[in-house]
């Protein structure tokens, strides 16, 4: 059984993301930072989900990706997953720093 966190709060995403010993996932939300949605993910629950090589699967849906009601394009995806890459060298910056 995978639990996927889509569709809970932030405070279960922590709970959650503390609990359990297994991996995760996000089967469809995006990037708070990003689109402040409460849907998506922030990004302390991101790199909680990283401790836990857990999973975000972003949604294309244009609700999730940006603030007007526009239709989202391929930028806005890109820029979410930039986003995404660009915690996770943050995160690994850090892990390299902390050990030396």
């Amino acid at each position: 059984m995978i639990v996927d966190l889509s569709h809970v709060s932030e405070q279960v995403m922590v709970d959650a993301l503390e609990t359990s010993k297994a991996p995760v996932i996000f089967s469809h939300s995006s990037v708070y930072a990003l689109r402040n949605h409460r849907r998506n993910v922030k990004d302390h629950v991101l790199l909680k989900l990283k401790e836990n090589n857990g999973a975000i699967m972003i949604n294309f849906y244009s609700g999730f990706l940006v603030n007007d009601t526009s239709r989202g394009t391929i930028m806005d995806v890109v820029s979410k997953y930039a986003n995404i890459f660009w915690l996770q060298k943050i995160i690994e910056m850090f892990k390299i720093t902390s050990t030396t």
